[in-house]
């Protein structure tokens, strides 16, 4: 789920271990140089989510060794990412986040900065994820 400390605890990881941080949402926004949340906008979330994962299977694929992958907080939506991650459990590291869920749903309801979820609130992305 979004804003959960994904991409904070990465850099945190990145810094301590001197290795490289990879960001899919920053790949995403360099390569297409638009921002999500206008990229959403004008093709919708399923393109988005197709990008993203050709996204991760690149980063995967050729970032193998002293590399902090942070990922975006949508990536599980498809099986494939799903399946990704597993995989690359058997030679990488795989960390899956935890926040309490109410300061998450709260610091979400609060922010401007990210397009909405599908036609659902943040609680129901929470407990669909």
């Amino acid at each position: 789920l979004r804003l959960v400390g994904k991409t904070t605890l990465a850099t945190i990881a990145a810094k301590a271990l001197g290795w490289e941080l990879l960001d899919t949402d920053t790949v995403f926004e360099n390569q297409h140089r638009t921002s999500i949340a206008d990229f959403v906008a004008s093709r919708g979330w399923d393109a988005f989510r197709q990008i993203e994962s050709d996204i991760l299977h690149d980063l995967l694929q050729t970032n193998l060794t002293c590399k902090v992958i942070a990922c975006g907080g949508g990536v599980v939506e498809l099986e494939r990412n799903r399946s990704l991650l597993q995989s690359f459990r058997s030679h990488g590291l795989v960390i899956h986040v935890l926040r309490e869920k109410d300061a998450v749903l709260t610091y979400i309801r609060e922010s401007t900065h990210f397009p909405p979820y599908y036609h659902e609130t943040a609680k129901e992305a929470w407990d669909r994820r």
